[in-house]
């Protein structure tokens, strides 16, 4: 199942260990310390950038013909934008 090298054992111990120092909050001192570290030699940096972008897509989408799709896409468009000559038409 998991990628572990032959040597740590089966998968399962791995993750027993894993969650046992998360609990016991081993990884939370262990960043703490490596922060602790990289600030005191003045390499701790929190720069951060988040992308919070979501594509969602139609579930029958994956599967549509590209270019019936995209004249779709351009009729739909041309029917549902404003004009210089009043607001979108409703499509009521």
């Amino acid at each position: 199942m998991a990628d572990l090298p032959a040597g740590l054992g089966p998968w399962q111990t791995g993750w027993k260990h894993h969650n046992r120092f998360a609990k016991d909050g081993i990884w939370d001192r262990v960043l703490t310390y490596l922060q602790a570290q990289s600030a005191a030699v003045g390499e701790l940096d929190w720069t951060v950038s988040v992308d919070s972008t979501v594509a969602r897509l139609h579930q029958r989408g994956a599967t549509a013909n590209r270019s019936r799709a995209a004249r779709r896409t351009q009729a739909y468009s041309a029917r549902h934008t404003a004009t210089s000559s009043g607001p979108a038409r409703s499509p009521w």
